[in-house]
């Protein structure tokens, strides 16, 4: 009896301090990340004017992004423009460095008057983001990113001759 008695003990003690935080510390896991998400989702929501917008490492003039207009809410990206509307659903990462921002487009109107995606069929685009605040300049909020499957995500904010969007928003409101 005494022998078994031992080894359960010992597992008792070992799956008991496993569960219990360290001192000042948050528990790790997939709550603590979850609320981390939802926190930056919360900072990104509002309404974006655009900038500025390169594709493949050519400026698109300031006459032609005049009109975009970016709305966020919660995990929701709409893109308005004079062709129609692009939506997307996004998955952040605010723990990588940098910031990871992935979109499934469910409807392009780049493609002109809002196409809508067949059933079954998705775009996925990868990117990276960061959104910085600056005394008297307001939030600027940056995104790269790759629309082609095979390209791996960016990991600077630049696109290069083959591929990449770079995408720079300034806030209009919350």
């Amino acid at each position: 009896m005494k022998r078994r008695l031992v080894p359960c003990l010992a597992l008792a003690m070992v799956v008991g301090f496993s569960a219990v935080p360290a001192p000042g510390g948050e528990p790790k896991g997939p709550v603590p990340r979850k609320e981390a998400i939802k926190k930056e989702l919360e900072k990104l929501e509002g309404r974006w004017k655009v900038v500025s917008r390169e594709v493949k490492r050519t400026n698109t003039p300031a006459e032609d992004v005049k009109d975009l207009q970016l709305t966020i809410k919660g995990d929701r990206w709409t893109m308005t423009h004079s062709r129609g509307v692009d939506k997307a659903i996004m998955k952040i990462d605010p723990a990588q460095e940098p910031k990871t921002i992935d979109f499934t487009f469910t409807s392009l109107g780049a493609m002109g008057n809002t196409y809508k995606l067949p059933a079954g069929r998705k775009i996925v685009s990868r990117g990276i983001y960061k959104l910085v605040y600056s005394e008297g300049d307001g939030e600027t909020l940056t995104v790269c990113r790759v629309d082609q499957p095979r390209v791996a995500r960016p990991k600077e904010f630049k696109t290069t001759d083959s591929a990449g969007v770079l995408f720079v928003f300034k806030r209009e409101s919350k």
